[in-house]
Formats: C-alpha cells, sequence, structure tokens
C-alpha cells in the first residue's frame, strides 16, 4: 500500500450540494418481534405510553420516538443490537453525561439501560425533528468535544481490531473469500501503519462518527451531537478525516468540507499520509456495512459492489475521488447499478468510483 496514490478531480463547477435526509419514521410494527417485547416490557415498567410512537432508525440498533412518556415530555429509546455488552451502553451514558458536563450540546441520558429478553434498551430526551447540522456546526461541536478532558480510564480509539471481528462475522454468501482477504490485508495494513504514526501521541475525546446522522438542531437552534456508541481517546483527525470522506467517499460538494475546515481551522487533507490512513480505514468500514447490511437486505448488495470495486481500485494509478457511495438513507428499494450516479444522475464510471 502505497502512503497516498490517489487524487482527487474536482468538477469545474461544484456540483448541486446532496444534502443528508433522515429516514422516513415507520411504525412500530417495523421493529423486530424481539425489539418489539423489549420496548413493550421497559416502557410498561417506566410508565412510557408507546401511543403515537415512531420508528426513527431501523438498521443495527433501532431507535423510536416516544411523544408520550411519563413526565409529559416526548423521549427517545434506543434498543441496542443483539450481543451489545451493557458496559458498551453504560460507556455511552457516561459519554453523553461528560460532553453535557462540558458544554458539549446532547441529548440528555433518561437513567440506566434496561435489559429485556436479552436486549438492552437506553433512553434519552428527545430534542425534536429538527435539521441535522451543517457543516459549520458540526465543525463547532467537535471543536468542544476535542476540547473536554477525557474520563478516567477511558478506551483508545484502535482503527482496525473491532472491524476486522465484524468482517469475520460476514458470511461468505456475502462476502467471498477473496473479497474477505483483501479487505482484512488492508485493515491490517492500517493497524500496522498507526501503531508506527505519531497519532497516538494526541489523545482526544473523540466521537468516531460525527457526520450529519448523529446531529440535531433543536428547536431553539442549538445544534447537538448524539449516538455514543463510538467514542473513545484518540486523535482529533479521526473526526476530521470523516468529513473529508463525506467529499471523497460519497460525493458531497467539495464546499461543505471546505467549510467544515475552515470553521475548525485545521484541513486534515493537507496531512496526506495521515488522511490516507484514516481513509483506507473509512473505506472498509463503508465496505463491511455494506456487506452486513445485504445480508438480511438484498437490496444493498448492488451497494457493497459499487464499494469493493472502489475499494479494489483505490491503489491503481487510474484511480481518483470523488466516489459516489450511496448513503443508507437512499438505499430503501432494490436497484440496479446502471452506469447512472445514484447522487446526481451523472455519469457513474467504474460503479461510482471516480476516474
Amino acid at each position: 500500500m502505497t502512503a497516498h496514490p490517489t487524487t482527487r478531480t474536482e468538477p469545474a463547477s461544484p456540483s448541486t450540494p446532496i444534502p443528508y435526509t433522515r429516514p422516513a419514521a415507520q411504525p412500530l410494527d417495523a421493529l423486530t418481534l424481539q425489539a418489539r417485547y423489549a420496548l413493550d416490557v421497559t416502557c410498561a415498567r417506566r410508565g412510557h405510553d408507546t401511543t403515537r410512537a415512531t420508528v426513527l432508525q431501523n438498521g443495527f440498533n433501532q431507535v423510536v420516538r416516544l411523544p408520550h412518556a411519563a413526565d409529559g415530555q416526548g423521549v427517545v429509546a434506543k434498543i441496542h443490537k443483539p450481543g451489545t455488552r451493557r458496559e458498551a451502553v453504560d460507556r455511552q451514558v457516561l459519554a453523553a453525561s461528560w460532553a453535557l458536563a462540558h458544554r458539549v450540546p446532547t441529548a440528555r441520558p433518561l437513567g440506566r439501560p434496561t435489559a429485556v429478553g436479552g436486549l438492552l434498551v437506553s433512553f434519552t430526551e428527545d430534542l425534536g425533528p429538527g435539521r441535522p447540522a451543517d457543516p459549520e456546526e458540526r465543525a463547532v461541536l467537535l471543536a468542544l468535544l476535542h476540547a473536554a478532558p477525557i474520563p478516567d480510564r477511558w478506551p483508545d480509539y484502535v482503527p482496525a481490531a473491532r472491524l476486522l471481528r465484524r468482517l469475520a462475522g460476514v458470511p461468505s454468501t456475502v462476502v467471498p473469500d477473496s473479497a474477505r482477504r483483501e479487505v482484512r490485508q488492508r485493515l491490517e495494513e492500517v493497524g500496522r501503519r498507526w501503531e508506527k504514526s505519531d497519532l497516538l501521541t494526541r489523545r482526544h475525546l473523540i466521537h468516531g462518527d460525527a457526520g450529519a446522522a448523529n446531529t440535531v438542531v433543536d428547536r431553539f437552534g442549538i445544534p447537538h451531537l448524539v449516538d455514543w456508541e463510538t467514542a473513545a481517546a484518540g486523535p482529533p483527525a479521526v473526526d476530521l478525516a470523516a468529513a473529508a470522506c463525506l467529499r471523497d467517499h460519497f460525493g458531497h460538494d467539495p464546499r461543505e468540507y471546505r467549510r467544515f475546515a475552515a470553521e475548525y481551522g485545521t484541513d486534515i487533507t493537507r496531512h496526506p499520509d495521515i488522511y490516507h490512513v484514516l481513509a483506507v480505514r473509512a473505506a472498509c468500514a463503508g465496505v463491511i456495512v455494506a456487506a452486513e447490511a445485504a445480508i438480511t437486505r438484498p437490496q444493498w448488495q448492488p451497494e457493497y459492489l459499487r464499494r469493493l470495486a472502489c475499494l479494489s481500485g483505490l491503489d491503481t494509478s487510474g484511480s481518483s475521488y470523488p466516489w459516489s457511495w450511496r448513503p443508507g438513507s437512499q438505499i430503501t428499494a432494490p436497484h440496479e447499478v446502471t452506469g447512472r450516479s445514484p447522487e446526481t444522475g451523472g455519469p457513474a464510471a467504474n460503479g461510482g468510483c471516480g476516474r
């Protein structure tokens, strides 16, 4: 793997921005039977009414808005994916409480997580159906977070180990051995280069997944950072690279990233050795996410193949950004890779990989 082989080709005139759109809310019937049972039992114990409840997120974790909670205020319930350990959920609650204590806006946790039927359910205040934060607002939230102290005994960010475990759990019917070997080798190389870099000396509290999907602007106009599942102690470069990958992997308007970098005060892509390691890690993560989704949702299979093709061509001399990955919110029905970019309708060379 070479240090930073890819080049980025920007159009002569910037493309129309691709705004993040939240998935449409679904009825409670969209939940699995196990998740619905855990939600009903937990809500009954806490006195929350599930009337008019809606499913906001129906992925590995399931998120439900409860407009009629026990105290008359709306709350949001998160039903954590099977196999999630209690200490991991407790750490999410601690991260949110810690952020609030250090003036980083987030949804206030409500009580301790509850275990029902093998699933853990946690609750936070409902910030409302506000819009996602814009690039400048996300930059401000991350600057506040990175300036906060790190909680005692907080886990360090490890770029590859968790993804390798997830990759091993995807069946060979979805990811053949040759593709699995390629993704694994790239992640192992990311781990080796990470250990040799000076990034490990820069420990801050980082979010790990601070895209627009994990932000909410409340009715007072205050942006909030939510969902602390990937919070860790590590270099701010992790969060900054994620913003650049929205441009390079998903084809977001380059102006959005420039606004983000200007507000934060750092452009991580000006440090190509560091950015390339994190961008390869993000590309592997994107392939694994799509492969995991394709296990139960066949409409994700073309997107998995698209992302794998981009990753496979990453080191070739003709490979370039931007790619044209589809976000999960746009993959709601089976589709074909037709040679048209899903975001813009324009040409999608190499299945959505820039060339």
